[in-house]
């Protein structure tokens, strides 16, 4: 059974495995990829930043104890009073429902704790439909192809973005 946790900074060789693994290297930007143990644990920093910051919040996805993914959200736009959320699991824990879960409890968690941000947006390769299925299945809603629009590995890609409104279901609900 998976579950949430806090990021703990000496998680870090197991983090930077992760997010150097040839299955998921594709799916990530240049800069989330760590170069060495020392960016791996300041990479768990940063994020565990972003809730003492004001500008995010981020878990650790926990197997029998063992870090097997994040999930959490970055890139607040109070402007548009959204904010980003990616999630990232290790290939051996693919297609077992982990992430979704992962994800569903980021949305409720957003609902009670982001009373400032209406929508949560996810982006995802146009190619990587795993992803594409976490979003689905956790209430996003596909927006639209977004043409070159972010740099991976050299070359300008596109991305699909997702959306959820968290007021939704408050709306309904009056």
């Amino acid at each position: 059974m998976a579950e949430l946790g806090d990021l703990d900074p000496e998680d870090y060789k197991t983090f930077y495995d992760l997010f150097t693994h040839e299955k998921i290297i594709p799916y990530l930007p240049d800069q989330a990829i760590p170069k060495s143990y020392a960016d791996a644990k300041q990479e768990i920093i940063d994020l565990m930043k972003k809730e003492w910051d004001g500008v995010g919040r981020y878990w650790g996805i926990y197997h029998c104890g063992c870090l097997i993914g994040t999930v959490g959200f970055h890139t607040l736009d109070q402007k548009n009073k959204s904010i980003e959320i990616s999630y990232e699991i290790s290939p051996d824990f693919w297609g077992k429902g982990i992430a979704t879960h992962a994800v569903v409890y980021c949305i409720e968690y957003a609902k009670v704790h982001f009373l400032n941000i209406d929508k949560v947006i996810a982006y995802t390769l146009v190619d990587n439909i795993g992803s594409h299925r976490v979003a689905e299945k956790s209430g996003f809603k596909r927006i639209r192809i977004c043409k070159n629009d972010c740099f991976y590995h050299g070359k300008i890609i596109d991305r699909l973005l997702f959306e959820i409104d968290l007021r939704d279901d408050q709306e309904q609900s009056n």
